[in-house]
């Protein structure tokens, strides 16, 4: 059984694509980066190999964070570090939006979504 070719035919965009992708920017701290793209489905944010976003410092919990891709936007889940967003102490998830100031064991992050393409 031969299976079509699709010769010619050119897909852009997958239809399950996002239309926006989070990004974060370092307003305070110690980081690898002064900025992050938030492309996977969650990102961790800590010490560990696998952590998108790197913390630097001696006392810096191995894993603090984590923030996920939720439809078209992100939700950000403390996992165990003091995290506040916007300045306001946060336990369990919490969606975030354009903006909003995430801070993470000693560090600032500025959460902003952007196009994706």
């Amino acid at each position: 059984m031969r299976r079509p070719t699709w010769a010619g035919f050119v897909r852009t965009t997958s239809p399950l694509a996002p239309s926006l992708i989070g990004m974060v920017r370092v307003v305070a701290g110690r980081s690898a980066q002064d900025e992050y793209t938030l492309a996977g489905v969650t990102c961790i944010i800590g010490k560990t190999e696998s952590a998108r976003i790197k913390l630097k410092g001696w006392f810096k919990p191995k894993i603090a964070a984590a923030v996920a891709r939720k439809g078209d936007g992100y939700t950000v889940t403390s996992m165990g570090a003091r995290t506040m967003v916007n300045g306001q102490r946060m336990s369990g998830r919490q969606d975030l939006r354009d903006g909003d100031l995430l801070e993470v064991s000693g560090l600032t992050l500025e959460f902003h979504l952007k196009p994706a393409y």
